[in-house]
């Protein structure tokens, strides 16, 4: 074998010993001459199941995995949708991480293999790589809606079930660009099969997607049911959801949808306030010995300088640092709460969490003079002082990160539109389309 097209031919043959040849006698060929081949090697393998060249290439060229064609597609891209499972598993031994790499769809090999309907493509693409189960497409299509807008059924328990396993259940509730979620387009395919998993019918078990979401239009999934021609399919789904709860858009409270999912998000906000604080009022009760015993700092008086070296009591940082904790998920509890009947006793709660927590401090922090110039401070009051210099700090930092992000996007964003109008300037004097 004296040239490239003769190796091509050897790859479409899966010619193994010519191609191990061929490699052997030109170990540089792709690194000198990459400007000579036209086609990807392993891909030409991938498009002929040549399986035993794909990793003897593999093999020599693992860079070739990550290599696109026109489309934006790897070798696995092309394999996923072939459902070749022999050279997936190839690839996916070359290089796993492949399995994120998207094309100008912005779709990877798992959107591709759904779309396909190569369920046990699927199983391996998604033990190859896990985290390419959250990916999305550039419809904002998630795996579950790519599955029910092809109406691949068997790939949609495959997926449901990994999505319940790995506990990420929000991938339920997302919406493509027309605000439809998966319940949305299972309707609107009278996907009866797949309305099912997502509203079983005996009582023991929830309904897995919010029934009366409402997509861009204004429509829930019951809307959606009753605009398409009757038949037995929709008025089994028309039974399913309204069994579950659901109704018309017309008869929802208006913004009830939007309510809904404000109050979920509160609640999931007030869960991991309430864990934190709980932590940092636990970590106060329950000191380590070697902190308490700390009281070589009792009675002396330090300076800025003394501060800044680390020299004061480690006690006095951790205190100040899990103050600060403390100050900011109380207040965004008594924020969250504060809309209730109830406000007066959050009001209370957390004033006298507060006291309690004030107290605890001021017995366990050692007592010495802090001095900044003229000024004197106890290290009790200290503490709580560093904590709200501390919080302040983190938001103004935070905020002059957010508008300085804004402020390189509308910069961005104008030098584009100055560069293609120049071009459209330039274009134009030359009598050339643009």
């Amino acid at each position: 074998m004296s040239n490239y097209g003769e190796f091509l031919d050897a790859v479409k043959r899966d010619d193994v010993n010519s191609v191990s040849k061929f490699l052997s006698i030109h170990p540089d060929f792709f690194d000198v001459s990459s400007t000579t081949w036209q086609e990807n090697p392993l891909q030409v393998a991938c498009n002929h199941g040549s399986h035993r060249v794909a990793k003897v290439i593999g093999k020599w060229y693992p860079q070739f995995a990550r290599f696109k064609n026109r489309e934006g597609c790897t070798a696995l891209h092309l394999a996923s949708s072939k459902g070749d499972l022999p050279i997936v598993k190839v690839l996916l031994e070359i290089d796993s991480e492949v399995c994120l790499k998207k094309n100008k769809l912005s779709m990877n090999p798992l959107h591709i293999a759904i779309r396909n309907g190569h369920d046990e493509v699927i199983g391996a693409l998604i033990a190859a790589c896990p985290q390419s189960i959250g990916t999305v497409t550039s419809q904002r299509d998630t795996v579950l809606l790519l599955a029910a807008k092809h109406f691949r059924l068997n790939a949609f328990v495959v997926l449901l079930k990994e999505i319940q396993n790995r506990e990420q259940d929000h991938l339920l509730h997302r919406k493509d660009r027309e605000g439809n979620n998966v319940l949305h387009i299972a309707v609107s395919n009278k996907f009866v099969e797949i309305v099912k998993l997502l509203l079983p019918l005996n009582s023991t078990s929830r309904a897995l997607v919010r029934v009366n979401s409402l997509n861009k239009k204004g429509l829930t999934a019951l809307d959606l049911c009753y605009q398409s021609c009757v038949n037995i399919t929709t008025q089994d789904i028309g039974r399913i959801l309204r069994e579950a709860g659901a109704l018309e858009g017309r008869s929802l409270p208006v913004g009830a949808h939007v309510i809904k999912e404000t109050i979920e998000t509160k609640n999931v906000i007030l869960v991991v306030l309430g864990v934190v604080t709980g932590a940092a009022f636990t970590t106060v009760c329950n000191l380590p010995s070697p902190f308490l015993k700390d009281h070589h700092a009792e009675g002396r008086v330090f300076h800025s300088g003394d501060m800044v070296a680390g020299q004061l009591p480690p006690i006095f940082y951790l205190m100040v640092f899990n103050t600060a904790i403390l100050l900011v998920c109380m207040c965004g509890i008594a924020v969250l709460l504060w809309s209730l009947p109830f406000r007066p006793v959050v009001l209370f709660v957390t004033i006298t969490v507060g006291i309690v927590y004030a107290l605890l401090v001021s017995n366990i922090v050692p007592k010495f003079l802090f001095r900044a110039g003229t000024h004197s401070i106890l290290s009790s009051h200290l503490v709580g002082l560093l904590a709200i210099v501390f919080i302040c700090c983190g938001a103004i930092t935070y905020f002059t990160f957010f508008y300085l992000c804004l402020i390189i996007k509308w910069v961005i964003k104008k030098t584009v539109q100055s560069y293609r109008l120049g071009a459209r300037i330039s274009s134009r004097n030359k009598g050339l389309p643009y």
